[in-house]
């Protein structure tokens, strides 16, 4: 990189990432969440996977790994309100 000034330490660390960060492509940039621009959060995602466990042992056991994958990679700082759509919380009637 020789732009004719000559920098120092970190920012010359600096503007050396920027000069490479320039260079890669989008996909490499592109955050590691989902799309909110065409509305693909987690919550949203239909639940198509979902594995029967046939042992003799088990009468048939739902796996649902779409809510597994969900909880694991959400990014709700309370992990129980990304939950309340399958187990909502118990609401005192007053009496």
């Amino acid at each position: 990189m020789d732009t004719g000034l000559r920098l120092k330490g970190r920012v010359a660390e600096l503007a050396v990432q920027r000069f490479k960060r320039r260079r890669m492509s989008r996909e490499t940039l592109r955050a590691a969440r989902a799309n909110r621009v065409f509305f693909a959060d987690e919550k949203r995602i239909r639940k198509e996977n979902t594995v029967m466990e046939k042992n003799k042992d088990s009468a048939g056991v739902l796996y649902e790994i779409a809510d597994w994958a969900r909880m694991c990679f959400s990014s709700v700082p309370n992990r129980r309100s990304a939950r309340t759509v399958f187990r909502p919380r118990k609401i005192k009637t007053p009496q």
